[in-house]
């Protein structure tokens, strides 16, 4: 599956963090940012993330496994495109996400 994210000005684009590394593996390429940057935090643990990096325009992120929220700098709009891969033929509920549970509904 394949789509387009646009988050608002200085906002978030994922959030609640969520993971799908049983079923899925993703890919982000961002566009459309012009200076703005946005930090891309990928984790399983909050305390040892695998990755917690600054991302600019055209770059591209892969996310084999864990939670994986976006937020763009102030004044900035985070935009990109993702791909998402069934790890296993027929397996393609797409919508099949697993949310942290310290950022669920109440929180």
């Amino acid at each position: 599956m394949m789509g387009l994210c646009e988050g608002s000005i200085g906002g978030w684009a994922v959030w609640p963090p969520h993971e799908h590394a049983k079923e899925k593996e993703e890919v982000y390429v961002y566009f459309n940012m012009g200076k703005a940057f946005a930090v891309q935090c990928i984790y399983d643990d909050m305390d040892n993330p695998y990755a917690v990096e600054m991302v600019k325009d055209g770059d591209l992120i892969t996310i084999p496994k864990g939670y994986h929220p976006n937020v763009c700098c102030p004044g900035g709009k985070i935009s990109y495109i993702y791909c998402m891969v069934a790890k296993e033929a027929g397996k393609r509920d797409f919508m099949d996400l697993h949310f942290q549970k310290i950022y669920g509904e109440n929180f």
